[in-house]
């Protein structure tokens, strides 16, 4: 174990740099005070003080023939610094691993509850998924910044977005206002529940943002978009979770499922056309 005492002899010699650098001389082989001493601008008596430090600090030795007297790096001295850097990175390497089981305990954790959160039912829910020739930031990035969701939201056939409000966080505010072709404007105002960077992403129409509740006369869904990487990219996954089957039935017959699933093949080609 090393001594506190003798650990801050050592790092008070290797404090300063000329006594470093006579360190790093005297690696090389011994040598006397002057040869030492020659590649420092200052009087020998102030010099020969920084020689005392370290070998009072029994990082070097001297012997004395006549009137010559020549220093050597004690080399098992540097032990002392070898073993305290070892006790500190062994404690801070113990740190950083129970922080990393923390994270995964986390990361596990959050799995079982977005596993639990809901359950698929093809009577009230339908899902889109798509394997996207990209990393999941640009995925990520298309579907988050206000300035790609315009390029592929609405079908281009159908109309376009007037307005996008993007408050990527959980709370925030998820609005996109669309103009259709015949000149309608239909304004869409919901609220940010997740926001997994790079993985997960979910909204509602149910609220407004800061978890409001909502007033709407459309049909409400919950969002969710999941985002796995894959060997080739990204593997997409939107659901839409409805109240029930009568509010789902009405999405699908009126043409709301067909342009998401036309917007979802935008963000497609809109994604690849980012690489």
């Amino acid at each position: 174990m090393v001594q506190p005492a003798a650990a801050d002899d050592v790092f008070r010699a290797l404090s300063n740099p000329t006594r470093r650098k006579v360190l790093e001389r005297l690696s090389v082989g011994p040598a006397t005070v002057s040869e030492l001493a020659a590649p420092f601008a200052m009087r020998l008596p102030s010099f020969a003080q920084h020689l005392s430090v370290l070998e009072e600090s029994r990082l070097v030795r001297s012997k004395k023939r006549g009137r010559v007297r020549t220093y050597e790096i004690a080399v098992e001295r540097f032990e002392v610094v070898e073993d305290w850097l070892t006790a500190r990175r062994r404690t801070w390497e113990a740190r950083l691993d129970r922080f990393d089981r923390y994270v995964e305990h986390l990361k596990e954790k959050e799995s079982r509850i977005m596993s639990k959160e809901f359950t698929f039912d093809p009577k009230r829910d339908f899902a889109i998924e798509r394997l996207i020739d990209a990393p999941p930031r640009l995925v990520w990035e298309a579907l988050t910044n206000p300035e790609h969701l315009r390029e592929w939201y609405m079908p281009e056939a159908w109309g376009r977005v007037s307005r996008t409000e993007m408050d990527v966080r959980p709370g925030g505010a998820f609005g996109i206002d669309i103009v259709t072709a015949d000149g309608r404007e239909f304004p869409n105002l919901g609220c940010f529940l997740e926001v997994v960077p790079m993985e997960r992403l979910s909204w509602t129409s149910m609220l407004f943002p800061g978890y409001r509740p909502a007033v709407f006369d459309d049909i409400p869904i919950t969002a969710i978009v999941t985002l796995e990487p894959t060997s080739t990219g990204t593997r997409y996954v939107f659901t839409a979770l409805h109240r029930d089957e009568a509010d789902f039935e009405k999405n699908r017959t009126s043409g709301w499922q067909e342009g998401t699933e036309i917007a979802v093949d935008q963000l497609v080609a809109h994604v690849k056309s980012l690489k």
